[in-house]
């Protein structure tokens, strides 16, 4: 079904699902997202700066930039990307306002000179997270999972960014409530498994080389 996953527990409804088994959820973009340049997601094509995506929802890339503040974009440059100089980048966008991804790409040339290729990856990865709200869809699609999969189910999930990696630790390092019968806090989740990709997968698709798997159990609390 297409959809966000901020839409999980209305997908279910709608079908009559009140439990389920286990989740998986990739969280990385496709590689039919990055290679067709007409989506803005890659800097190596010009094309419009969309990075939506449902390009049948929201306002492109090169829209949204337009109506952010230069504090709102310092700090999800620096909060999604790790980015050094997040105010300078933040202000030459809100001065020149990229259209393409080339516009954008020249921009972060001025700022960081030779270095600019190893942060471009960092600056549209930011940018797509914030128009997309994907840490938001990710909570919820989170708050979701821990309502519907039932005790001892299974939640896998792929992820490709320390945001995402935060929050999956969130479910199994915060405690829920503290039992008052006895006397210890209780957790939702209980963390199995976590995977990184090896160097034989990281050089057949070089893609993968940001990614970890996690796999959690909910638990009977």
């Amino acid at each position: 079904m297409r959809a966000n996953f901020c839409q999980l527990l209305q997908l279910l409804a709608e079908r009559g699902v009140q439990e389920i088994n286990g989740l998986l959820a990739d969280l990385g973009v496709s590689s039919h997202q990055l290679d067709t340049a007409e989506r803005g997601f890659s800097y190596r094509v010009e094309a419009p700066l969309d990075l939506r995506m449902d390009p049948t929802t929201g306002l492109p890339a090169y829209a949204w930039l337009a109506g952010q503040s230069e504090e709102t974009l310092t700090a999800l440059f620096r909060e999604y990307g790790d980015l050094p100089q997040a105010h300078r980048l933040a202000r030459a966008i809100r001065l020149h306002r990229p259209y393409t991804t080339t516009d954008l790409r020249n921009l972060a040339q001025a700022i960081y000179g030779y270095k600019a290729p190893a942060y471009l990856s960092q600056i549209f990865q930011a940018l797509r997270i914030a128009i997309n709200d994907e840490l938001g869809a990710l909570e919820e699609l989170l708050r979701a999972a821990t309502k519907v999969i039932r005790p001892q189910g299974r939640l896998v999930v792929l992820t490709y960014h320390s945001g995402e990696a935060r929050r999956i630790k969130s479910l199994y390092q915060t405690p829920l409530a503290h039992d008052h019968i006895y006397g210890h806090y209780r957790y939702a989740w209980k963390l199995l498994d976590k995977i990184h990709p090896t160097q034989q997968e990281i050089a057949e698709n070089p893609r993968s080389r940001s990614a970890t798997l996690w796999t959690l159990e909910k638990l009977p609390v």
